[in-house]
C-alpha cells in the first residue's frame, strides 16, 4: 500500500489535474499538453540536454501542416490540398515519479503522421512508418531516477509525398496518453468481448483477456471481470486464476451470462462495460475498462440483419480532416460531422481508407452508426514496398484495436488496389492472406476489399462501361470475399446476383452526382447491404487543380455546412417527414487564371435574384403532397408519385419578386413540415450562433460558431462577402477560421476571414480553466456581435 500511495503522489506532482484513474493499480493520464514544437528539422533534438526553450508551446492534437499559406507549386499539391510538406519535432519534459518498483510506464500514441520516431532521454525507443496506426512505447527502462527530469522527443516526417489522394496532415495529430500499471498487466488491446448467443431472456458474453507477466518470476494471477450496465450496476461477474510464467502472455477465457439484455441497435445503442481487474499476491496490478454492445449482426445475400431485423445501410464515405483544424483529431469536431450525417438520415459511415481516430469509433457506438472499417487503400509494391514489410503488424493493430466496437460490421482490406488488375492471380493471394489474419483475430465479422469498377481478369478498370445485361463475370477477388464490395458498380448488382445467388453485395462507393438519385435508383435495395456515397463530406485534397483546395462533390461542405443537395438525399433516405426549398440555376462555373474550369452546384436556398427573372423552384420532400405559396398566395399543390423513397420531384416556374416563398408538406392532409425563403435586404449586422454554449474546461472541447451577415430582419444576405475580424479572450482560444469558398487562399489559422455566401465559421477551443470565453466579431459597415461561452470543470 505504501508503494501505491508513493507512486500516486509522484504521478499527481508530475501530471497535476489530468489523471483519470483506476483504483490505485492503473493510471491513464493525458499527455496532450505543453509540448515544445519546431517546424524545422533540428539536428540533435532527440538529446536530453537539447535546448528547446525558444520553441513555442503547443497542445495536442496538433497538425503542423495546416498552418500558413497554400502553395500552388508544392509537391503533390492538388492531392494534398496545396498544403506544404515538412518535418516537425515535438519535445516534452516530465519528472520520474517515486515508487516505480514493479510498475511500468508507457506512452500510447493514437497517430503520428508520418515516419514517427520516439526518443526517451536520447534513446530511440519506437519507430512507426504508418501514419494512421497507433503504437505504444515502454518508457520504464529509460527513465532517470525518481524526481529527475526526463525528455520525450518525437520526430514526424511528412516531407516525402505519400501515395494518398487526400490531405494527410503532419505531426502528432491524435491524442497521446501516459499509461501506468503493475508489471503484471493486460496486454495492448488484450481484451476481446463477443456475444455469440442472444435471446430476450439472456445473452452469452464471452471475454478473452490476454495478461502479460513482465516480472522476473512466475505469478499466480487472478482475473476478475465485472459486467456493468449503463447505470454502472454490476450485472455479471467472472473470476479465473491461473499461473502466468515470467515474460509470458496468457489468454484467460471467461463467460458471463447477462439476464434480460438490452440490445445495441441503431435507435437505442445501449452500451455495457467490462471492468477487468488483474490481481496477484502483491494486490491489484491492473484495471482495464472495455465498452461492450450486446448485439448480433449477420450479412447475408438478402442484406444486413441486426438482432434479426433487416437494416439497409445508408452511409457516407469520409476522410479524417476537420476543415480548418486540419487532421487534428478533436473529439468534438468528429462528433459534429457525425451529427450532421445523422441529421440527413445516414446510419452508416465508411472510414476511407485507413484507421481513423479511436474517438470516431466510440462516437459511432454511442450514436448508433454502423461502421465499414477499412485498414488500407492501395497495397503498393507487394514484393519490395513498405506495405509488404508492414501489412501484418498494421492489420493486426487495426483489428485488435477496433474489434470490441459494436458499430463495426465489416473489415475492409483495401480500396481499388492496383493488384486486382495484375496477373497471375489478380490480387487474390494477398487478399486471402489478409482475410485469414483478420479471421484469426476476429472470427465474428466478415471481410472484404472495395473493388474499383472492374470485372473478371481485370477488364474495365476505372472506365468500365457495361450494359445491365453484360455477360462479363465478376472479378476473381469478389469470389474470395465474404461480402462483395465495389465502387460505382451498383447498377450491375442485380444481374450479378442472379449469376451468383450466394453472394452478398454492398456499394462501398457511389456518386453524389445528381444529388445521389442515380445510385439510389440503380441499386438492388431489396437485397444489397447498403451504399456509401463518395465523398459525403468535402475533404481537403483530391482537387481538380489550383485554386480548388478540396474534393467538392459532397453533400456537406468542408465547414460542415449542409449543401442544398443534402436535402435531396434526406428526402431519399430519411424516415422523418421533411421539406426544403431550392432554386435550380444553371450550373455555376469558375474559371481560374490557369484556365481550369471548376463547376459547383447550381442549387441555392435563397430568394435574392435578378428583377424580372423567372426562377425554377423545386420543393424537396418525402411527404404525400406539397404546396408552394408566394407571399401567402398558393401556386398549387403537387402529389407524390410512388413511395416516399421514389424521389418525386416538384417544380414551379416562379416570376421573381421580393418577398417570401413557403413550402408546406402534408401527409393525409395534415401538415408535417414547412420551409421558407425570404428575400434579404441590405447587410446590417453580424450574427454569431455557437453549436455549444458551454464547454468542458479540459483544453480539448470546441464550439463551432456560425458567423452570418444578416439584414435588419435577421435574414442572411447571400452575396455578402465582408471581411470579418475576430477577438477571442478569456478561457478559450481561436482554433481556426473558415468559409465555404473552396477557391479561397485565406489562411485557416487567422484572426480574420471573409464571409462567403453570407457565412463564415469560427472554431474556439477551451482552455483548462473554468470561466468564460468572450468572442467578438466585427466588420466594416456592419454592427458587431459578441457572445460568451462558459467553460466548466469536466
Amino acid at each position: 500500500m505504501k508503494r501505491t500511495i508513493t507512486l500516486l503522489t509522484g504521478l499527481l506532482l508530475a501530471f497535476p489535474g489530468i489523471l483519470s484513474a483506476t483504483e490505485g493499480s492503473r493510471w491513464r493520464a493525458s499527455f496532450d499538453f505543453d509540448w515544445r514544437f519546431s517546424g524545422e528539422d533540428k539536428a540533435g533534438a532527440e538529446r536530453l540536454d537539447f535546448d528547446d526553450a525558444k520553441w513555442p508551446t503547443v497542445d495536442l492534437p496538433h497538425d503542423f501542416a495546416i498552418y500558413g499559406p497554400f502553395e500552388q507549386n508544392v509537391q503533390n499539391g492538388k492531392w494534398n490540398g496545396f498544403r506544404p510538406l515538412g518535418v516537425g519535432w515535438y519535445r516534452k519534459s516530465f519528472p520520474t515519479p517515486a515508487g516505480l518498483t514493479r510498475h511500468s510506464m508507457r506512452l500510447d500514441f493514437e497517430g503520428v503522421f508520418r515516419e514517427a520516431k520516439v526518443w526517451v532521454n536520447g534513446t530511440l525507443v519506437a519507430e512507426n512508418t504508418n501514419g494512421y496506426r497507433g503504437f505504444e512505447c515502454d518508457l520504464t527502462p529509460y527513465l532517470r531516477p525518481a524526481g529527475e527530469t526526463n525528455a520525450v522527443a518525437v520526430r514526424a516526417d511528412s516531407s516525402k509525398p505519400a501515395s494518398n489522394t487526400w490531405y494527410s496532415g503532419g505531426g502528432i495529430y491524435r491524442h497521446v496518453c501516459l499509461l501506468m500499471s503493475g508489471d503484471v498487466h493486460i496486454a495492448r488491446h488484450g481484451t476481446f468481448v463477443t456475444t455469440p448467443q442472444i435471446s430476450e431472456d439472456q445473452a452469452q458474453v464471452k471475454v478473452r483477456t490476454e495478461v502479460t507477466n513482465g516480472f522476473t518470476a512466475d505469478e499466480s494471477v487472478t482475473l476478475v471481470s465485472e459486467l456493468l450496465d449503463a447505470d454502472s450496476k454490476i450485472v455479471g461477474t467472472a473470476q479465473t486464476t491461473a499461473t502466468v510464467k515470467t515474460k509470458e502472455t496468457f489468454a484467460f477465457q471467461q463467460e458471463i451470462v447477462l439476464r434480460s439484455p438490452k440490445l445495441w441497435n441503431l435507435k437505442t445503442p445501449t452500451l455495457y462495460r467490462i471492468i477487468s481487474r488483474v490481481q496477484t499476491n502483491n494486490g491489484e496490478t491492473d484495471v482495464r475498462e472495455t465498452s461492450v454492445g450486446v448485439r448480433q449482426i449477420r450479412l447475408t445475400p438478402d442484406g444486413l440483419f441486426l438482432n434479426g431485423k433487416r437494416e439497409f445501410v445508408k452511409g457516407f464515405n469520409i476522410h479524417h480532416d476537420n476543415g480548418c483544424l486540419g487532421v487534428a483529431a478533436f473529439d468534438r469536431a468528429i462528433e459534429r460531422r457525425l451529427e450532421v450525417m445523422k441529421e440527413i438520415g445516414c446510419n452508416g459511415v465508411r472510414l476511407s481508407h485507413y484507421p481513423h481516430a479511436p474517438a470516431l469509433l466510440d462516437l459511432c457506438d454511442r450514436m448508433g452508426i454502423l461502421v465499414f472499417d477499412e485498414a488500407f487503400c492501395d497495397w503498393g509494391d507487394l514484393k519490395n514496398g513498405e506495405f509488404a514489410r508492414t501489412w501484418r503488424k498494421d492489420l493486426e493493430e487495426f483489428i485488435r484495436r477496433d474489434r470490441n466496437h459494436p458499430s463495426v460490421f465489416i473489415w475492409s482490406m483495401g480500396n481499388q488496389v492496383a493488384e486486382a488488375e495484375r496477373t497471375p492471380d489478380f490480387g487474390c493471394t494477398q487478399y486471402d492472406a489478409m482475410a485469414s489474419l483478420a479471421r484469426s483475430l476476429d472470427p465474428t465479422r466478415p471481410s472484404t476489399s472495395a473493388l474499383r469498377p472492374i470485372r473478371k481478369d481485370g477488364k474495365g478498370g476505372a472506365t468500365a462501361k457495361f450494359s445491365a445485361d453484360n455477360e462479363t463475370d465478376l472479378h476473381q477477388m469478389a469470389l474470395h470475399m465474404d461480402v462483395m464490395s465495389a465502387n460505382y458498380m451498383e447498377r450491375w448488382f442485380a444481374n450479378d446476383r442472379r449469376k451468383h445467388p450466394g453472394l452478398t453485395f454492398i456499394t462501398s462507393e457511389c456518386t453524389a452526382g445528381d444529388s445521389g438519385r442515380s445510385p439510389w435508383r440503380d441499386l438492388d435495395r431489396e437485397h444489397a447491404v447498403g451504399l456509401f456515397y463518395w465523398g459525403g463530406i468535402n475533404y481537403i485534397g483530391e482537387s481538380y487543380g489550383w485554386p480548388l483546395k478540396c474534393w467538392n462533390g459532397g453533400f456537406v461542405d468542408w465547414c460542415g455546412f449542409r449543401r442544398p443537395s443534402s436535402w435531396v438525399l434526406e428526402s431519399l433516405i430519411s424516415e422523418r417527414p421533411m421539406v426544403h426549398l431550392v432554386v435550380n440555376r444553371p450550373e455555376s462555373k469558375f474559371v481560374n487564371w490557369d484556365g481550369v474550369t471548376i463547376s459547383l452546384s447550381g442549387l441555392v436556398s435563397h430568394w435574392n435574384h435578378p428583377v424580372g427573372s423567372k426562377q425554377e423552384v423545386e420543393i424537396i420532400s418525402n411527404a404525400e403532397e406539397v404546396e408552394l405559396l408566394q407571399d401567402g398566395r398558393s401556386l398549387g399543390i403537387k402529389k407524390r408519385v410512388g413511395s416516399p423513397q421514389d424521389a418525386s420531384r416538384h417544380f414551379w416556374g416562379v416570376q421573381w419578386q421580393p418577398g417570401v416563398l413557403t413550402a408546406i408538406a402534408r401527409n393525409q392532409g395534415h401538415e408535417v413540415a414547412r420551409d421558407e425563403m425570404r428575400t434579404a435586404g441590405v447587410p446590417k449586422r453580424l450574427r454569431l450562433t455557437p453549436d455549444k454554449a458551454a464547454l468542458r474546461a479540459d483544453g480539448q472541447d470546441l464550439s463551432h460558431i456560425i458567423v452570418e451577415v444578416v439584414d435588419a430582419n435577421g435574414v442572411v444576405v447571400p452575396d455578402a462577402a465582408h471581411r470579418i475580424h475576430f477577438e477571442v479572450t478569456g478561457t478559450g482560444i481561436n482554433a481556426g477560421v473558415q468559409n465555404s469558398d473552396v477557391l479561397s487562399n485565406e489562411l485557416f489559422q487567422a484572426t480574420e476571414r471573409s464571409a462567403f455566401q453570407g457565412r463564415a465559421l469560427l472554431i474556439v477551443r477551451s482552455k483548462r480553466q473554468p470561466g468564460e470565453i468572450n468572442v467578438m466579431a466585427s466588420a466594416d459597415g456592419l454592427d458587431s456581435s459578441s457572445i460568451a461561452i462558459r467553460t466548466v470543470r469536466p
